[in-house]
């Protein structure tokens, strides 16, 4: 014997379903960018210059070397890590992520204190990979 389920009983069930498919995209879209900020802190705190240079778009790779005066870009990141202690470039390296904003192929990054200020990390997406296209 087949049993009737209202309609008025459905409507939740599917409004519930469909919010937590809605959630589950919304964090799994957010999850690249707040992976490649927390790989990119990762391998500052290693002080390696060149891998995180590789993590950057060109445009912000010339700009850090700009900024940093230096001939390329490892050395500019060599230059902004120069007055770090160990126990700093360690705490740089655990950098974490409070809040990660998704517009197209772009996002922001708010992190948590660091031992270089560095309060936002936006980033761009580049043939399917999350690059730093810059902080502050």
């Amino acid at each position: 014997m087949s049993k009737k389920v209202p309609v008025g009983a459905i409507i939740p069930v599917v409004a519930v379903c469909v919010a937590v498919m809605c959630v589950g995209y919304l964090w799994r879209a957010t999850d690249g960018p707040r992976d490649a900020a927390r790989a990119y802190f990762e391998v500052l705190g290693a002080g390696d210059g060149d891998d995180a240079c590789q993590r950057m778009t060109r445009s912000f790779q010339r700009e850090m070397t700009s900024r940093w005066s230096a001939g390329e870009c490892a050395g500019a990141v060599s230059a902004m890590l120069a007055d770090l202690s160990g126990a700093e470039r360690k705490e740089l390296g655990e950098t974490g992520t409070s809040s990660v904003t998704v517009t197209g192929g772009n996002a922001t990054v708010d992190v948590r204190g660091n031992p270089l200020g560095i309060v936002t990390v936006r980033l761009a997406e580049l043939d399917g990979e999350w690059l730093v296209a810059g902080h502050q």
